[in-house]
Order: structure tokens, then sequence, then C-alpha cells
């Protein structure tokens, strides 16, 4: 289900295709989770070659990996900045993982609707809107039960900064400095408030906005898949 970055497509990636017999996955006949597919693929074989580079266990690094999201205690964002810095996967590659997970998830949602080509023109940018602030704000959302990997889709994975992700990672630093004063904890905290108020209020109003272009039986739809409340 939706969260402002889902545990990361990438994080599965790296999981699942470490994982003997995984690497052989068949078409699923959706050409966008095909993609989706194909980009794992990619990142795993990116992932591994350097993990082997750097002396890491690709098995183990999935094991490990799957039992913090099992166990609740992977910090998504956190991995991916990791990931990135350390040279296992490269921003490039990050980014068509979103983008990819992004369309997969837009793609699913049209099939739930089952819109045609003239609905869907105006429907997917206020869709967007929505899915978008769903992910600012860090609430639940649409989820694929038909994927094969049974992935969790990061369809408000954004790869510009936003407010609420700016002010988090700033919270986030200070939080690891042990000379951080109460007073800028207190600045860093207020600020992510801030932040996520107006998140909120975007989505709600990004919602009223979707709203009032669905039937009766499409806002039912979204609102069995957490698109709207």
């Amino acid at each position: 289900m939706l969260k402002r970055f889902i545990v990361p497509a990438l994080v599965t990636a790296v999981a699942f295709f470490v994982s003997p017999g995984n690497s052989q996955v068949q078409s699923t006949g959706d050409p966008a989770q095909d993609q989706m597919i194909q980009d794992m693929r990619d990142a795993a074989a990116q992932a591994q070659q350097n993990m082997q580079q750097q002396g890491i266990d690709p098995q183990q690094f999935g094991q490990q990996l799957m039992q913090q999201m099992q166990n609740g205690t992977l910090d998504p964002e956190k991995l991916q900045q990791q990931l990135i810095d350390s040279g296992i996967i490269s921003q490039e590659t990050m980014t068509r993982m979103q983008s990819s997970a992004q369309q997969l998830a837009m793609s699913y949602i049209r099939r739930q609707l089952a819109s045609t080509d003239e609905e869907w023109a105006v429907l997917e940018v206020k869709m967007r809107r929505v899915v978008d602030a769903l992910s600012d704000v860090g609430q639940p959302g649409p989820a694929s039960a038909s994927s094969s990997m049974g992935l969790r889709i990061i369809a408000g994975g954004k790869n510009t900064a936003t407010p609420v992700t700016v002010s988090m990672k700033e919270l986030q630093a200070l939080l690891e400095d042990p000379n951080a004063t109460t007073d800028q904890l207190t600045r860093k905290v207020a600020a992510w408030r801030t932040a996520h108020e107006a998140a909120k209020v975007e989505l709600v109003n990004a919602r009223e906005d979707l709203r009032m272009l669905l039937t009766l039986r499409h806002e039912g739809i979204l609102l069995g898949l957490g698109v709207l409340d």
C-alpha cells in the first residue's frame, strides 16, 4: 500500500532475485508490471555485482533486508540513501525504479476502475496528484494484489524533494548528532509538523478535486483502494 516511499521495490528486488530460483520470473502480460520486473532484475544485478566487489554476500544481505521488513525495523528512506551513498546502487537506477513503480500503480488503479482511454486521460493527472499527496502525508494507499511478487507499490515515490521529506531528513540528521540541543530539536520537529499539516491540506484538496469527476462506482472502488477516504 502507498507510503511516501514504500518498503522500496529495490529492497524486494535485491532480496527476491538473490534467492535461488527467482531469476526466471515469466512475463505477466501487463507492460507496466513487466517493466517493473525488468527494472528489478537490472537493479538486483547491479546491486549483486557491487556488493560482491565490496565483499558483501548478496544472499545474506537480502535475507537481512527481508527479516527487517518482516519485523518492522526497516527504515526504507535511510536504506535507500545508504545504498546510493555506498555505491551499491546508482541514483539513476533508483529513479528508474521509482518511475516504473509509479506507472505500475497507475496501471493497477486504471484496471480497477475499468476506465476507457477518454476517461483515463481526464482522471490520470488528478489521480497522480492524490497519489503524490498520499505519499507526502505517509498514509496507506493502493497495492497491487495481483503483483507476482506481492510488492507494495510506491505509487507516490517522488524523485523531487518536498517540504515534508526535507524537514524529515533534517530532523533525522539532527537526531544522529550527539551534540544537538533541545532548542534545535524543537525547531526541527516544529518544521516537520508544519510541513506535514500543509501536506494533509493538499491531500484533502486533491481528493476533492478528483472526487468531482468520479461516478459513485469509481468512488467506491477508490475508497476500497485507499485513494479516497
